[in-house]
């Protein structure tokens, strides 16, 4: 009885090792720098009402080919964003009762 159990374990253990790392996915080691001109852009990038700051972006490390960056605003309301990383401030005074904090 015990030696059943203990292949039943093993075979178990044998079949886990084999196919677990087919279903996991390894994190792949990305470094992705978002910049405005040469500068990069760590935190925080202020931009005053109607006016536009350009941002772009370097990827490095196991990025695989065709990575893109997608760019989107989470205030909408106050700055928004386009498709090449042109950011442009609004007027939030326009919309008042739009926007919360």
């Amino acid at each position: 009885m015990k030696k059943s159990a203990v292949s039943i374990l093993l075979c178990l253990a044998l079949v886990f090792s084999v196919v677990y790392p087919g279903f996991t996915a390894f994190a792949a080691d990305i470094t992705l720098d978002i910049t405005n001109g040469d500068v990069s852009v760590t935190e925080r990038l202020e931009v005053q009402e109607y006016r536009s700051v350009q941002l772009g972006y370097q990827l490095s490390g196991d990025a695989p080919d065709g990575s893109y960056v997608e760019w989107e605003s989470n205030l909408p309301l106050l700055a928004g964003v386009d498709d090449t990383g042109k950011v442009t401030g609004y007027d939030y005074e326009l919309h008042p009762k739009s926007w919360t904090m």
